[in-house]
């Protein structure tokens, strides 16, 4: 599904128009200043019942080598976003 597919989905669903389920969804997702990502910035977890958990995971530095020349190269600590999906949604599209 396109984003515009997605805000006229939301906007269908709710009765809102399509700028409102627009600013809504930017509001929650956009990674620039959205509710979502700016709580895992601050490494905090985001739960919404059913659906699953976004959260951040943490990897430490580790030696690795570049697969063109078999070099050694240390790969810095880092951060990725996750999420563990929740019982519902596993039941909805996992079986």
């Amino acid at each position: 599904m396109y984003y515009h597919e997605f805000v006229a989905k939301l906007a269908e669903r709710t009765g809102q128009d399509k700028v409102t389920a627009d600013a809504v969804i930017r509001a929650l997702f956009d990674p620039a200043d959205g509710i979502i990502p700016e709580e895992l910035a601050l490494r905090r977890e985001v739960s919404i019942q059913g659906f699953g958990v976004f959260y951040t995971r943490e990897h430490a530095a580790r030696e690795g080598r570049n697969p063109q020349t078999g070099a050694k190269i240390t790969i810095h600590a880092h951060r990725r976003p996750g999420i563990r999906w929740g019982q519902a949604m596993k039941a909805r599209v996992f079986s």
